[in-house]
């Protein structure tokens, strides 16, 4: 396996861990967002 080849490897690992973080931040944000939602519409309906 040639270094570019590894370089390659390396840069695409790391492109692939960065976009499930980002995945994982975005499924967090919703997930909050729904709860606040939820949760305000009941203290209104009170």
């Amino acid at each position: 396996m040639s270094n570019i080849q590894k370089n390659e490897d390396i840069l695409f690992e790391h492109i692939s861990n960065l976009i499930e973080q980002a995945r994982k931040s975005i499924i967090t944000t919703i997930n909050t967002a729904e709860v606040y939602t939820k949760f305000g519409k009941h203290c209104l309906s009170n």
